[in-house]
């Protein structure tokens, strides 16, 4: 059995039952661990958060058993970054606090997916072959999977080792995973390196497994 991690990314949101749709939606398996990331305080109600915190915890301390709290905001792509990094793992299945993930049938896709992608990313709607301007589909290489160009970060599989060394490759600060990817592909001269780039990320989607994005907004000053 692939030893696979759930891990579910929360961060202080206005809806607090997002949260708790995002963990039933979570396929059945036997993962290794399963986590709760709640990111640090960005300075709005620290009180509120707590609680909001401790509920979540209370509610799954007999199915999670690791919550990780951060007192720093870090933001997704870091505080992912650093749970991965501690990860003895070889894959991760990774939800935000806000999206309800498409049913799977996690166990079948492991034995299905391509032997060698990094990321497989599940879209909020089918993506067309001519793509999207966060999306740019290469071939079908087992279908259902695809190369692409792009990827949705709100759910995912990942090999755990490929996405830190990718991650690794840009250390630059940025709040999110996958904008690392939309902004390359706007740069000069993208026709001459994307090969390269896929090569490190091998990012592949799937049409047949959409998300619903439950859109939460974050709790601001």
């Amino acid at each position: 059995m692939v030893l696979i991690d759930l891990i579910i990314c929360g961060a202080y949101i206005t809806d607090p039952t997002y949260i708790h749709r995002a963990i039933k939606s979570a396929p059945i398996y036997p993962y290794k661990n399963r986590i709760i990331i709640f990111d640090g305080c960005n300075g709005v109600d620290p009180a509120g958060y707590e609680a909001y915190k401790q509920e979540v915890i209370k509610t799954y301390s007999g199915i999670f058993n690791l919550f990780v709290e951060y007192d720093n905001n870090l933001y997704f792509k870091e505080a992912l970054y650093r749970q991965l990094k501690e990860s003895t793992s070889t894959h991760a299945f990774v939800i935000q606090d806000d999206v309800r993930s498409p049913k799977i049938d996690l166990k079948r896709m492991m034995e299905k997916a391509p032997l060698d992608f990094g990321i497989i990313s599940f879209p909020h709607k089918p993506i067309k072959q001519v793509g999207t301007h966060w999306f740019e589909p290469l071939e079908s290489v087992s279908k259902p999977f695809y190369k692409s160009h792009g990827w949705s970060e709100r759910v995912f599989l990942c090999n755990i080792p490929a996405i830190i060394n990718a991650c690794d490759s840009h250390r630059k600060p940025t709040k999110f995973i996958d904008t690392i990817y939309h902004q390359k592909r706007k740069i000069k001269g993208w026709n001459k390196i994307k090969s390269d780039y896929w090569n490190l990320w091998k990012v592949y989607i799937t049409n047949n497994h959409i998300h619903e994005h439950l859109v939460g907004k974050r709790k601001k000053k």
